[in-house]
């Protein structure tokens, strides 16, 4: 999530290259910020993807299934999709830019409900990923 939440603040400084102007010519204008946060968003994809393939692994090992629908699951799956549907909208003529940074900031929106939000939920209660 580190990944993740460090692409969705140079998104953030992105969308604001005016108020964060000495920073953004310290990391090389709003163009380079995107690209840093571009940067930031695959490492963070790449890291989830992992972790979703070694936690399926775990789990076929400690209860016998890859997968169990659990509403935690279910999040991070979520998670792992808005950040794909944001490397795969970036590729779209017209959507590089500002635009992108906006998807991204949202996708980091799924992040903030799965790892805070998701105890919230009424399905919470019988989920296995719940430790409170």
């Amino acid at each position: 999530y580190a990944g993740l939440f460090l692409s969705a603040v140079l998104a953030a400084m992105a969308r604001s290259a005016r108020r964060f102007e000495r920073v953004s010519a310290l990391l090389g204008g709003e163009e380079q910020v995107q690209a840093h946060a571009h940067h930031a968003a695959v490492f963070g994809v790449a890291a989830l993807t992992a972790g979703l393939f070694m936690g399926g692994m775990w789990a076929k090992y400690a209860w016998g299934e890859y997968w169990s629908w659990d509403s935690k699951e279910n999040w991070a799956l979520a998670t792992w999709l808005a950040y794909t549907i944001y490397l795969h909208v970036r590729l779209l003529d017209g959507w590089h830019g500002r635009r992108a940074m906006w998807v991204l900031l949202a996708a980091f929106g799924t992040v903030v409900f799965t790892y805070l939000g998701m105890s919230l939920l009424p399905t919470a209660e019988g989920s296995l990923h719940v430790y409170q």
